[in-house]
């Protein structure tokens, strides 16, 4: 019990943070936002807006390039990846528009 409610902690923790302080533009008129996380397990993001986003899950494998579409975050699919250990990774998301987020892990 204990361990979902320290998930559930975590997540709202995220949300918070991804919300209130990591959507940026930088000096190259790219907007991003950066997730960290410690924990180990799987990772999903679902995105909704227009035109593409890149997802770089920072662990150096290969990024995520997605087509965005308008509608619900119910309506699109999970973009997981899972992680071992507990080193502190950052997940880059990359996108000229992009209106929702949700983001959840184990």
């Amino acid at each position: 019990m204990n361990r979902v409610v320290f998930n559930n902690l975590v997540i709202v923790a995220l949300s918070i943070s991804v919300t209130f302080s990591s959507c940026k533009k930088d000096n190259d008129d790219v907007k991003q936002m950066k997730l960290t996380f410690q924990s180990s397990g799987e990772k999903n993001i679902r995105l909704v807006g227009s035109g593409t986003a890149n997802i770089d899950w920072g662990d150096d494998t290969e990024s995520d390039m997605i087509t965005l579409s308008s509608v619900s975050l119910d309506d699109v699919p999970n973009i997981s990846r899972s992680f071992t250990g507990t080193t502190t990774r950052t997940i880059t998301i990359t996108g000229d528009n992009i209106t929702g987020l949700g983001c959840w892990g184990n």
